[in-house]
């Protein structure tokens, strides 16, 4: 009872804190809301990017499609992946290949013969930055197939996957803006208020008293994971009241997501805060982790990325937490189909709280 009692008072703590700090209130709260009316007038992505993935499904077979094959692969912007539809759209939703051109049969004849221009499909995922850019940089290909430029060969039908169809803009942005506010409050805020604490003896003095390691941890680790509901409560009612956003079409999954993200956070900022020398040493790399993060989170990334960041971004905990939000929250897909972005995050959770409490235990508790 002892216990319970200590896990809910640092929980009070943890998130009086949050409000009480008004430059992180403002850039975990305030300022990814703002950044969603940005994104929105800067939107872009139409330039051509070097050797991207892109799937092929002929169904012609003729001289037209072989035309666009060759067109695409001496353009050297694209690598041509060939398959049935099916498997391309699966491996489109998880980003093997970011856009899928679909050739129907008897266009090659459609074409040659003289009736018209040809009709082909392009699939290409919205709530992906690389995607969106790679469909600009396909419809701008294929309209230079024709050399002559006497008249068009091709009229490109571009179709979203389905299950992002009824989507808008604002529901695309919400995965990042959130992962935004988790970065900032985990990493931005908690990590250089921990840190001067540590620095302060505030918890060493904490630690002096009946309060243990374990409990001062979970009602850290809890009090960001209310804050992150919180969060999303707040960036979801302000979409859905004057954006025009849709729920989370997985809500319970959701939920999974946000607190291991959360915890995930917590555990690189308490990093920061118990490894840095100093708390004027903290604050700088609380900074440059948190927008790091943010930007290999796809946070602010409006066309894709070279190919040796796009292997960090990959890597990293930001990354799987938008990832596995964009996957939940907005196509519904269930918990089993993001594992391995939840595994990373439990992993990176894990491991960054199990050090931060060694060096804790280390440098305040034995030292009181």
């Amino acid at each position: 009872m002892r216990r319970l009692h200590q896990i809910r008072q640092i929980l009070l703590l943890t998130v009086r804190q949050q409000m009480r700090n008004r430059v992180g209130f403002f850039f975990s709260l305030v300022f990814p809301l703002l950044l969603l009316f940005a994104w929105s007038a800067g939107q872009t992505g139409s330039g051509p990017v070097a050797s991207v993935p892109v799937g092929l499904v002929d169904r012609d077979g003729g001289p037209v499609a072989q035309m666009i094959r060759t067109g695409l692969e001496e353009s050297g912007h694209f690598r041509v992946v060939s398959g049935e539809e099916a498997e391309l759209i699966r491996r489109l939703d998880d980003g093997s290949v970011r856009a899928v051109l679909v050739l129907p049969p008897g266009l090659s004849g459609q074409v040659t013969g003289g009736a018209g221009p040809g009709e082909v499909v392009l699939r290409w995922d919205p709530t992906s930055s690389a995607s969106v850019a790679t469909k600009g940089a396909l419809e701008a290909a294929l309209q230079v197939l024709d050399v002559a430029h006497r008249e068009p060969l091709l009229t490109v039908r571009a179709r979203p996957l389905d299950a992002t169809a009824s989507l808008g803009f604002f529901d695309l942005a919400m995965p990042s803006a959130l992962v935004w506010m988790l970065l900032n409050a985990s990493i931005l805020t908690t990590g250089p208020q921990i840190a001067y604490q540590c620095r302060a003896g505030t918890l060493r003095h904490m630690f002096s008293t009946p309060l243990r390691m374990g409990s001062w941890l979970a009602g850290t680790v809890l009090g960001l994971q209310l804050l992150a509901c919180v969060q999303l409560l707040v960036l979801w009612g302000v979409g859905i009241a004057y954006l025009g956003a849709q729920a989370p079409r997985n809500l319970p999954g959701t939920v999974v997501v946000l607190v291991l993200s959360s915890a995930a956070g917590l555990g690189i900022g308490l990093i920061i805060a118990t490894f840095a020398p100093s708390v004027q040493a903290a604050n700088p790399l609380a900074v440059i982790v948190s927008t790091g993060l943010g930007f290999l989170g796809q946070g602010v990334v409006a066309s894709p990325l070279p190919e040796p960041l796009h292997a960090l971004m990959l890597a990293s905990p930001s990354f799987r937490m938008a990832r596995a939000l964009q996957q939940v929250m907005m196509k519904g897909q269930p918990l089993a189909a993001v594992l391995p972005d939840l595994a990373v995050l439990a992993l990176t959770a894990a491991l960054g709280l199990t050090l931060a409490a060694l060096r804790l235990r280390r440098t305040v508790v034995d030292a009181t």
